[in-house]
């Protein structure tokens, strides 16, 4: 047995097309008189006319909806009744689409490298105190430098992450910022640590940053304090 079903013609086109051709042949029995169709002897071939034409809109129905549509399309564009424009879903967050069109601008075709990219880890009470609203901006520019949150509000951290790797490439971030202070206990911390660098395929180097209230004027110099993870503890935190 075939698959192929029949293709069914709206009741209102059907109607439309009788219709049509009782209009068509109301008119010839009126300007019969002035027409003289049935002195020629022409009334029989236009009753016949009628009714060919009535079956052949009938059985044309692909072609004449079809054509209609394409008119319609042609006149109306796409805000056709029914039909829904979908916006494509953006390839990474607006907040990150909207730094790297700004630095792609600014920098050309090596705008990925021309800036040092830090991902600031942390509280978000500690984030607060040095770069206040990144949190909601989630990445920053700031001199030379481009701040991005390790958490931001509104989206998932790993799809968060993953999007910064896919935008920087092999190396997402040139450093990790983690906000804490000297007495802060949390022995989870290596674990996220390492959490942080798988999500991003990359062990970027860790600075650590104990915020502290300044008063008076802003020193010229300052001294770095660096602190080394052994590589026993980083497998450990891994397993």
């Amino acid at each position: 047995m075939s698959d192929v079903k029949p293709v069914r013609r709206p009741v209102g086109y059907v109607l439309g097309v009788t219709v049509l051709c009782l209009l068509l042949l109301l008119l010839a029995l009126l300007m019969d008189d002035d027409w003289g169709l049935s002195r020629h002897g022409w009334m029989g071939w236009v009753v016949a006319g009628i009714a060919l034409l009535g079956m052949v809109l009938y059985f044309l129905y692909g072609a004449v909806y079809g054509t209609w549509t394409w008119l319609a399309r042609l006149r109306f564009g796409r805000h056709r009744r029914g039909t829904v424009n979908v916006a494509p879903l953006p390839k990474r967050d607006a907040r990150l689409q909207r730094v790297a069109e700004e630095l792609r601008v600014a920098h050309g075709w090596f705008w990925r490298r021309r800036l040092r990219w830090l991902l600031v880890n942390g509280e978000d009470r500690r984030i607060e105190l040095i770069a206040p609203g990144l949190k909601q901006a989630g990445v920053m520019h700031v001199g030379e430098t481009i701040l991005v949150h390790a958490s931001p509000e509104d989206i998932d951290v790993g799809r968060w992450l993953a999007q910064i790797r896919k935008l920087r490439g092999r190396f997402p971030v040139d450093g990790v910022v983690h906000v804490a202070r000297a007495d802060d206990q949390d022995p989870e911390l290596p674990r996220g640590l390492s959490g942080i660098a798988s999500a991003l395929g990359w062990a970027a180097p860790v600075t650590f940053l104990h915020p502290v209230s300044a008063h008076g004027k802003q020193p010229e110099r300052f001294d770095a304090v660096g602190a080394f993870m052994p590589n026993g503890t980083r497998r450990q935190a891994q397993t």
